[in-house]
């Protein structure tokens, strides 16, 4: 499972070139093994292959925050998502190789349904850090 971004960085905030050339190659990359291992080849096993593409902004302003404030760290939830991607199953039609894109907290959730992606209740909750920080 690739976890991409959108390639636009912070709303308002710069970029390097050389960060948004890598961003792009990385998109490309996941883009071209997703198409490549999602085609049946049978001379060798199925590679289940997805991308997470997040549009989601990160990094956000404490004014950000307050207007739209998250039940849990996007990382978090990101993290869980991508686990209950690994370990669900790619025999629906169209599964594999698929390309999921977040531009919102709802298709988020929704994902982390679809995937039953949920915290392990045996680890501890991940460092409150990020509240320190005013990076969410």
């Amino acid at each position: 499972t690739f976890c991409t971004g959108d390639g636009s960085g912070h709303p308002g905030g710069h970029q390097s070139a050389m960060t948004d050339i890598n961003s792009h190659h990385v998109m490309g990359l996941a883009s071209a093994l997703r198409n490549q291992l999602s085609q049946p080849d049978p001379y060798s096993e199925t590679i289940s292959c997805r991308e997470v593409r997040v549009g989601l902004p990160i990094n956000r302003s404490e004014e950000e925050r307050q207007l739209e404030p998250r039940e849990r760290p996007l990382s978090q939830d990101i993290g869980t998502l991508c686990a209950g991607i690994a370990a669900s199953p790619t025999d629906k039609e169209g599964e594999n190789g698929a390309l999921l894109k977040i531009c919102s907290q709802k298709t988020l959730d929704e994902l982390l349904i679809k995937y039953l992606a949920v915290d392990d209740d045996y680890l501890k909750s991940m460092p409150e850090h990020w509240e320190d920080c005013g990076k969410v």
